[in-house]
């Protein structure tokens, strides 16, 4: 034992006195950096070889070694998806709406969920859709469905007043049936409409009676709430888009006076400058143009200087061009005329509301408001209803009053 101790002792004391020395902090460094650089060159190595192995496998269990975080949800959750079908105690799958989020990759994506879940179902799961026919083109149904069967759309107004019925609500709307057909025409099915009812049972009704036009503000205001519950928060806090399209400016009817001054306001300039137009032909222009154009090469420009000066006089060119075509006497009859009907509808409305009586805008009115009102969000909401039903829905509650500048009387927070 002696022996063996004595064997090892030398090398042992001759190392201890290494780590004694002065030059032992060096020494470690060096050792430290050596270890760091090959870590890091192993690390780097693992991510170029990170779509070569990305997972292993042990005892059936996959342990996901690289994630890709710009891997697309379907990827990314797939598995998680497959497996919860797998523990679902049912053999039919149903979806129903999907027609609002209508995309080919979705049946896509759907097909391939189905194939890896019966692959380890010993009953196979069966996805249904229930879809609107003239969505879906013939070369997608013969891809994605095995079969297709015809069914005969159920009468949604029907079913809303058997729910009222049975909430014990319908006689509130006893003389608003047409309003109620009218909103059942933009729905596909009863449930959304059977949480609007839902919320007009727990609201609660004031002691005296009102007539039905006061409950049918009310049930307006549930169903934008239930549509675009994020922009009825909004409303309470003066702003989102429905602010913005009447609240702001003290109701649809006023909103539709300003654009149309503003309109007005534009064929008179167009008009004026058409009539100020010195120029009486293209031609003019153009020789005029050129002239300007030798102007600027006489001067001592630098390039750049030069570009923006040119760019300056093609864009007075193409503006004064539209000036000289303006500059007619069909054209100007057309601008007049326009400027006419514009004032005619601007006295109308403004008549209406003198009269307290109600203001009725046409299609096209209430399309020019909307398309106002959505460039000056401009996204900062997600309320975006710029076509489909949805947005029919919202523009027929608008012009015919069921949402109107004294929402605040109908906003109700359950």
């Amino acid at each position: 034992m002696n022996n063996l101790s004595d064997a090892w002792y030398p090398p042992i004391k001759r190392f201890l006195q290494i780590t004694a020395s002065d030059d032992a902090p060096l020494f470690s460094g060096i050792i430290c950096f050596v270890v760091f650089f090959v870590l890091l060159l192993g690390f780097s190595m693992s991510f170029q070889y990170r779509n070569t192995v990305k997972r292993i496998s042990l005892q059936g269990n996959e342990i996901e070694l690289f994630l890709e975080s710009e891997a697309p949800y379907f990827s990314k959750y797939l598995n998680d998806v497959v497996y919860l079908f797998e523990k679902i105690d049912a053999d039919v799958i149903v979806y129903e709406d999907i027609s609002e989020y209508f995309t080919s990759q979705i049946f896509q994506n759907l097909l391939i969920i189905n194939g890896l879940v019966n692959k380890k179902r010993n009953t196979p799961l069966r996805f249904i859709y229930l879809l609107s026919e003239d969505i879906v083109a013939p070369n997608i149904r013969r891809k994605f469905f095995d079969y297709s069967f015809p069914f005969i759309k159920y009468d949604v107004y029907e079913a809303l007043i058997k729910v009222m019925k049975e909430d014990n609500i319908y006689s509130f709307f006893v003389g608003e049936e047409n309003f109620l057909k009218k909103v059942s025409t933009h729905f596909n099915s009863i449930w959304l409409l059977s949480d609007v009812c839902n919320d007009f049972v727990l609201w609660p009704k004031p002691a005296d009676k009102k007539p039905a036009s006061y409950y049918t503000k009310h049930f307006a205001m549930f169903i934008y709430k239930h549509l675009f519950p994020s922009d009825y928060t909004n409303l309470q806090n003066r702003k989102g888009f429905v602010y913005t399209l009447m609240g702001r400016n003290g109701g649809i009817a006023q909103s539709e006076i300003l654009r149309i001054d503003a309109e007005i306001e534009s064929l008179n300039a167009i008009m004026s400058c058409a009539k100020n137009e010195s120029c009486k032909s293209i031609e003019e222009l153009d020789i005029l143009h050129k002239y300007k154009i030798e102007q600027c090469d006489n001067k001592a420009y630098s390039i750049e200087a030069r570009a923006v000066e040119i760019k300056k006089l093609d864009d007075e060119m193409e503006q004064r061009k539209k000036h000289v075509e303006n500059n007619n006497k069909k054209r100007i009859k057309d601008l007049s005329k326009g400027i006419r009907t514009l004032e005619k509808e601007r006295t109308e409305i403004q008549t209406s509301i003198c009269a307290n009586s109600k203001v009725v805008l046409t299609d096209r009115q209430m399309d020019a408001i909307f398309e106002i009102a959505h460039r000056e969000i401009a996204g900062a909401t997600d309320f975006d209803i710029k076509s489909g039903s949805q947005c029919d829905l919202m523009k027929y509650l608008f012009r015919e009053g069921y949402i109107d500048e004294k929402y605040e009387e109908f906003m109700v927070f359950l």
